[in-house]
């Protein structure tokens, strides 16, 4: 942009000087004088004769710009300040009913590049500034619920005044607008001979209504309550993340009536996981290109091991608080993960096999992992999540081996003997009983990875 200034300024400057050369004019008022006489010759003999003088200049009036924002004309160096090609207009925001809606952010995009932003008035107007163009119009920090859209606007001087409205979805069980049920409990006032309209996100859900002097409407059936006074209708949803499933609850009481709504998820989702055992063997039959989960609650400290020898299998351990997660098995093998009492683990389990429905089996240990109850290895590859300043107690079972690690934040002994790293790695080879103690020196929780190679 600026090389395309100067280029312009010469160009004007080049076209102004041979103007003055052509017609003899330069920027300022008419100031020539006459000439004086001068003297011929006739004949031999000299004679008065007339002999013009200068002109004078004629005063063409100078074409003025201001390229370099100096207030001052580039080509005469009058005082002179460019027009601002800027335009000034308004956007009022409004609600349905007309009214203006206050102190809202409402901000201009141009090619998503914020091109100007304020707050509306006491009127619901804004004044904002910017070249004549196409924006988008974004409105902000209204109320919860209220929602204003984008607004496409072609700007120009003579369009500079635009309304935007924002809408109200603020729940209220009408059919317009729905509540919304969650995964919580929730509980409804619904007046007398009313219906509530509400929405529901997610598959293959129980709705239970705990209220005898109700009905639920889904799907054109109507659903009573049964001996126990609760209304129980099976959600069939839709795999899509953001549709929702409509469905009514009406009021058959005399009066106002309290209705408590919950939703039971199906049993192996997410929000209602399968509880998992220690030293057992489970067997999970997953369907095709789907996910079934697994919860477990520990007991004690430790180093929690999940071991399959499933072909295909793709299991993970998930600690909730504070979330930690181990990498997937990919097939038979075994993952590990430190936990202290009380920690929720959460274990999804998927095949990649391609049958309809594929059966994975893993059995879950708990191994103290530590000085008095060093955990049991052998051959093969060990990654356990290590807490900060953890130290981590193993046992080797098995023929002569030779281990290695990184070093990084790693403090390493076997059988109370300091091992020094070499070349970024620490090596040390390991017979029947030796005991290795690994420590992460690092500032946060670290994946630390134990390779164990049979040697010769």
């Amino acid at each position: 942009m600026e090389k395309l200034r100067r280029l312009l300024a010469i160009i004007m400057a080049v076209t102004l000087a041979m103007s003055i050369i052509l017609v003899a004019t330069s920027c300022g008022d008419d100031n020539g004088s006459d000439g004086g006489e001068g003297s011929g010759n006739e004949g031999g003999g000299n004679t008065d004769g007339e002999n013009g003088g200068n002109s004078g200049n004629s005063g063409t009036p100078c074409i003025h710009f201001d390229l370099d924002r100096d207030n001052k004309c580039d080509a005469c160096g009058a005082d002179y300040t460019e027009p601002d090609p800027r335009v000034e207009f308004t956007v009022t925001v409004v609600d349905e009913a007309g009214a203006p809606m206050v102190g809202v952010d409402v901000s201009i995009l141009s090619n998503g590049d914020n091109a100007g932003s304020g707050k509306t008035d006491s009127s619901g107007k804004v004044t904002l500034t910017a070249l004549p163009g196409e924006y988008m119009v974004m409105v902000d920090g209204l109320p919860e619920y209220w929602y204003a859209g984008v607004s496409d606007i072609n700007l120009s001087k003579d369009n500079k005044a635009f309304t935007v409205t924002a809408f109200n979805n603020t729940p209220d069980g009408s059919a317009a607008h729905p509540f919304f049920i969650g995964d919580d409990e929730a509980t409804f006032a619904i007046p007398k001979d009313a219906s509530y309209h509400f929405t529901v996100k997610g598959i293959n859900r129980t709705l239970k209504v705990y209220n005898s002097e109700a009905k639920v409407i889904f799907d054109g059936n109507e659903y009573f309550a049964n001996a126990d006074g609760v209304i129980e209708v099976f959600i069939a949803g839709t795999s899509d993340t953001y549709a929702l499933t409509p469905f009514v609850i009406v009021n058959l009481s005399e009066s106002e009536n309290d209705v408590r709504v919950y939703f039971e998820s199906p049993k192996g989702s997410n929000a209602n996981p399968y509880v998992a055992s220690l030293n057992t063997q489970i067997t999970v039959s997953v369907p095709k290109e789907e996910t079934v989960y697994y919860k477990w609650v520990s007991t004690g400290a430790g180093i929690l091991t999940l071991t399959t020898e499933s072909k295909g299998s793709y299991v993970m351990l998930q600690k909730l608080f504070p979330t930690i997660n181990t990498g997937y098995t990919q097939g038979a093998e075994s993952i590990y993960m430190y936990v202290s009492e009380g920690d929720e683990i959460m274990i999804p389990v998927a095949s990649t096999l391609q049958g309809d429905t594929n059966d994975v089996v893993f059995t879950l240990t708990l191994s103290g992992a530590t000085d008095t109850e060093p955990m049991p290895i052998g051959p093969g590859k060990i990654t356990v999540k290590f807490n900060t300043g953890a130290t981590y107690y193993y046992v080797y079972r098995g023929e002569g081996a030779n281990a290695s690690l990184r070093a990084a934040n790693v403090s390493v002994t076997v059988n109370g003997t300091e091992i020094s790293p070499e070349g970024g790695y620490v090596r040390f080879a390991l017979v029947e009983g030796d005991v290795i103690s690994i420590t992460n020196t690092a500032d946060g929780n670290e994946d630390i990875t134990l390779n164990v190679l049979l040697g010769e």
